[in-house]
């Protein structure tokens, strides 16, 4: 990743990423590391994929179908594209303090409730199972995330990973099980079910 202070390069593109944003302190970069390498693993986040390509790759998924994207605004670091009613839409992903929340007008943000990873954000959201987000502009349009849209089919290794972790409670239900310690830390190092 990068040190503090740097950029980094795309890893998709000669153009600079999305991504490629100072960083400041060891706390943000550590938080940052971690995001970045969560996503990775989870098979629904296309890294530097512009709207545009965006609203392509959701226009024949079924409502409620995402994508995580690094944002193409450089305020942010992150966006959620999903398929609506209206058509596919964005929203962009507000980081501060070490924490991810949804962009949101200024009078609202101390409402909008925040989450230590991008994945913990989009967890919440889909657990909510109904229309939750409103996202402002011309009109005002309610967003469900359903479903990830996977950029690649998820190894059966990462699928069982998935379904063990909705199984658990926590991490902490993963020590008393009867595995060997190197699928216990497996299983700890990617601690959610989507």
């Amino acid at each position: 990743m990068w040190g503090e202070g740097e950029t980094g390069r795309c890893r998709h593109r000669s153009k600079k990423c999305c991504l490629a944003r100072p960083v400041k302190g060891t706390a943000d970069l550590e938080r940052l590391t971690s995001t970045v390498q969560d996503l990775s693993e989870c098979g629904w986040y296309y890294g530097c994929v512009s709207r545009k390509q965006a609203i392509t790759l959701l226009q024949s998924a079924p409502i409620g179908h995402f994508i995580v994207r690094d944002s193409s605004d450089p305020r942010f670091l992150f966006s959620i594209s999903v398929q609506t009613a209206l058509g596919p839409t964005s929203v962009r992903i507000h980081y501060s303090d070490g924490r991810f929340r949804l962009d949101a007008e200024p009078s609202l943000a101390c409402s909008v409730p925040s989450f230590p990873s991008v994945i913990s954000l989009v967890e919440h959201y889909v657990s909510l199972g109904g229309p939750q987000l409103c996202i402002s502009g011309a009109k005002y349009s309610h967003v469900l995330l359903r479903k990830p849209l996977y950029k690649n089919c998820p190894s059966l290794k990462h699928l069982c990973r998935l379904t063990l972790n909705t199984l658990l409670r926590s991490s902490k239900d993963v020590g008393p099980l009867p595995i060997p310690i190197i699928l216990k830390k497996y299983l700890i190092d990617y601690p959610y079910t989507r």
